[in-house]
Order: structure tokens, then C-alpha cells, then sequence
């Protein structure tokens, strides 16, 4: 089975679809967020064979559940308002930063939750030309040279399975800060170098993968860990740095298809839309390094992922579920990732649709009708007059599916800004907004055609057919 939520877990998402400020922002939502990850350590130690160090973990969210469920009981949830527009959201957003850290996130919380937490806040509200109230002062002992590589080593080097949470998400995180934060936080000169000389002896030069650090019998082992791999490889083009060992990432991330997260693409057996992302991404970042072989393998594992999203996780009001089981709730986080799988497989992202999908020819799956010319933003929706499908089974077009997340994220009272934020981004709906799309008959169609409309053939991925 997939991983299963720990019952602080399934309190905070009821909470949440009611629209009760109780996300990972919050003090609440941090104790159900900690004992989360406390019984996701558990569960790598006892992969390990670390039954000890499992048991203290298990121990550890046991204790988090109890301060959880004590917090819901003494504090008053607030249900978060209806917002009116995009605007009203994130102004909504900026309010909730702690004044003493600058972080969104409670002054007790870890610095890697302040650094998870607050990171995707700040992409939203430069989005948006918002700028935070407060400084980040929770970012000042690592905003130095010396600070940083002090943090990173101390991480790195305690051969602790336990810190794989604040390696994958707070440390990972931290470049973004420096493409983001800049205008309103300093860091010292040569603090990019200083990161880029990390992630390269931090990789494992044998299989390209990074990961948590650990010893057996005195000896450092290494662990290929999927979800680091991504985010290091992610961070490094946005320091502009240079990745090494291309060839042997690709091979390492085909190697653990079977395998268990976070050392293999599936959780519980199951397939997701979280990992799939992930290596959606890889791939696609790494498809120019690939022999034919290895692309035709990525083209068709693109299409499963195409499937798996539109098929199986997608409902019709377009929320997504994680894992697309019909028995799991939709929800953003679900929608999120969801979206960005589909993006990454170039569904909803032109440059990789071309790049993979470009000499590929593919029958067409849709036909769009234009008022005079097709627009070049292909998310232009103001001269389409419809979309009409090629077959009863045709894959649903990209503009629909859009179109179907957008009503989604405006209908749902789900407080989960982070993964709404993702969403929003990814898809472009603050600067590009949707319009329902008429769905049009063949016969329909062919009226169209004969009176000179301009008729778009669109393979399943959103490319334009080419005759």
C-alpha cells in the first residue's frame, strides 16, 4: 500500500478541506507535519536494519501526535476567508510571517521547516510584486560563507539517517533563497561558490545520485536517494553551476524503478505522481544525454506517466489524487504534483514537449478552432471558439484539463497555500487565466472547417500536428 498518513496526518487534511488555517504555515499543522516525518524516519531505519533507531523514531511521532492532538483541543482554529481574486490571496499569505524569524512558520519550529515553509511563500509573493514585511533573519547564521559550509558539513557528516528531512528539504531549498531573496537578503560574496563546491562532494561520483551519508561497520556508505538526486540536480541549473556524471544519474534513476522511496520510485509498491514528477524531471533535464535507446525507453514511460495522470489520478472536477487509487480524497497537494508530472512530460510545458516529443510524429488526439489565427502562447484562450475530440477515447486536451485544475483551485476550500502555489505557477494561471471550453461535435467541426475557421490539430501531449 501506499505510505499511509499517521491519524495526526488525516485530522490535519479534514481540517484542511474545511478550510481551517491548520497547513504546515501553522503551529498545528507543524506537530502533524513532524510526526509525519518522525514515522517516515522510522520506516528508513527499519529498511536499514537500524531497529533502535526506528523504534526512538516511532517513539518520537508517538510524543508529536499527543502535542498535536493537545494543540487542537487548547487553541481556536481560525477557517481561512474566501478570497475574491489572486491579489487578495497573497496579500492573505504575506500577513501570516512570524515578525521575530521572517520565516512562515512557528519561532519553535526546526530551521529546516522555517527554510521548506518559508522558500515556496516568497516564489508566490514575488509573483505576485509583494515583498515580505519582515527580514529573514532566520537566514542570517547561514548567509555567510563560514556559516553556510559550517550548516552543510554539520548535516552532511553526522552519518544520521535521521537527518535525510533536513537534507532533502531545508538544505536543498537554501539556493533558492538566492535567486529569490536577494533584493531583501544578503549574502555574503562567494556564497553561491561556497554551495556549488558542496553539492559536487556531497555526489556520489560511482552513480551520480546524492543522498544521506551513513556508516556500517565504520565504513561511509553512500545511499542513492531519488528525491535528493532531483532536488540537487534542480538546484545546481538554478546556481548555474555545472552538473557531473550525467550519464550516470540516468542510469542510477532507470536502476531504482522498482525500489521502495526514497531509494526507488514507488511507495508501498504503488506508483505516484510525487516520484514520477521527480524523475519526470530528471529525464527530461538529461534528454539530450541519452543514447536512442534510452529516449525511445523515456517516450514511452512518458506516455504511462500521461496515463496514469489524466486516467488514474485526475477526477472530473480536476482535482487529482497522489497515487490514483479511487478510494484516496483528491486534494491540492495530490493536484499539485499531479500538475507538475504532467508539465514535466511536456503536457502542459511546450519547450519539453518539443524537445522530447519534437521528432516524433503522433496522431492528432484534439482539434482546436480558432477565430483567425492561432495564438502563439499556446494557453491563449481568448479566440478559441472550441475543442472537438478525434475519438471517444481521445485523451483530454490540455486547454480542458487546465481549465478543469483552475475550477478546481476557485471552488475548493482547501487551506494548503504552498501546493496551491505550485499549482498557480506551474500552469501559468496568474499571468494567463482559462475560459470553459466548448466541447464541439465531428459534425460540428466540419461546419467550422467549411466556413474558413482556423482548425489546430493537437496530438495527446498539446503538440500542434504537423501534416
Amino acid at each position: 500500500m501506499p505510505f499511509i498518513p499517521t491519524r495526526a496526518i488525516r485530522k490535519q487534511n479534514t481540517l484542511m478541506r474545511q478550510g481551517f488555517h491548520v497547513d504546515d504555515t501553522s503551529r498545528v499543522g507543524q506537530l502533524a507535519l513532524t510526526a509525519k516525518h518522525y514515522n517516515w524516519q522510522a520506516q528508513g531505519a527499519r529498511e536499514l536494519g537500524k531497529e533502535a533507531t526506528a523504534k526512538r523514531f516511532k517513539s518520537q511521532a508517538k510524543k508529536t501526535r499527543t502535542q498535536f492532538v493537545q494543540a487542537l483541543k487548547s487553541r481556536r482554529l481560525t477557517r481561512v476567508p474566501v478570497f475574491a481574486n489572486e491579489i487578495e490571496r497573497v496579500t492573505h499569505l504575506a500577513a501570516q510571517q512570524n515578525p521575530k524569524t521572517g520565516a512562515w512558520a512557528d519561532t519553535r519550529a526546526p530551521f529546516w521547516v522555517k527554510v521548506s515553509n518559508t522558500v515556496d511563500i516568497i516564489s508566490q509573493l514575488n509573483r505576485a510584486g509583494v515583498q515580505p514585511k519582515y527580514p529573514l533573519r532566520f537566514l542570517d547564521s547561514i548567509s555567510t560563507t563560514q556559516g553556510l559550509k559550517k550548516y552543510l558539513h554539520e548535516i552532511l557528516y553526522s552519518y544520521n539517517i535521521g537527518n535525510r528531512k533536513e537534507l532533502n528539504v531545508g538544505v536543498t531549498s537554501l539556493p533558492i533563497f538566492y535567486e529569490s531573496a536577494r533584493n531583501f537578503h544578503h549574502f555574503a560574496p562567494g556564497w553561491r561558490e561556497e554551495f556549488l563546491r558542496f553539492f559536487k562532494e556531497w555526489q556520489n561520483p560511482k552513480t551520480g545520485a546524492w543522498g544521506t551519508w551513513i556508516k556500517r561497520r565504520g565504513q561511509v556508505v553512500k545511499l542513492d536517494d531519488l528525491s535528493m538526486t532531483f532536488h540537487n540536480v534542480a538546484r545546481i541549473k538554478k546556481l548555474g553551476g555545472k552538473i557531473s556524471h550525467p550519464r550516470k544519474i540516468i542510469e542510477t534513476i532507470w536502476r531504482m524503478r522498482e525500489g521502495e522511496y526514497p531509494y526507488g520510485w514507488k511507495e508501498g509498491g504503488h506508483y505516484s505522481s510525487h516520484h514520477n514528477f521527480d524523475v519526470a524531471r530528471l529525464f527530461s533535464t538529461f534528454y539530450n544525454k541519452m543514447s536512442q535507446t534510452e529516449k525511445e525507453r523515456t517516450r514511452k514511460l512518458f506516455e504511462e506517466f500521461l496515463f496514469f495522470g489524466l486516467k488514474k489520478c485526475m477526477s472530473k472536477n480536476g482535482a487529482m489524487r497522489e497515487f490514483g487509487e479511487t478510494t484516496q480524497t483528491p486534494s491540492l497537494y495530490g493536484t499539485a504534483f499531479g500538475t507538475l508530472m504532467l508539465s514535466n512530460i511536456g503536457y502542459f510545458r511546450r519547450k519539453v514537449r518539443e524537445n522530447v516529443f519534437g521528432k516524433t510524429k503522433l496522431p492528432p488526439n484534439s482539434f482546436r478552432i480558432y477565430r483567425g489565427k492561432a495564438p502563439l502562447n499556446e494557453f491563449d484562450t481568448t479566440n478559441l471558439v472550441g475543442v472537438s475530440y478525434a475519438t471517444r477515447e481521445a485523451t483530454l486536451d490540455p486547454l480542458e484539463a487546465r481549465h478543469n485544475i483552475a475550477q478546481y483551485l476557485a471552488q475548493t476550500r482547501e487551506h494548503d497555500p504552498i501546493h496551491r502555489g505550485m499549482i498557480i505557477q506551474s500552469l501559468e494561471l496568474d499571468t494567463n487565466p482559462t475560459t470553459q471550453i466548448q466541447k464541439l461535435t465531428p459534425k460540428r467541426l466540419a461546419e467550422l472547417r467549411r466556413q474558413g475557421l482556423t482548425i489546430v490539430p493537437i496530438d495527446k501531449f498539446g503538440g500542434i500536428v504537423k501534416n
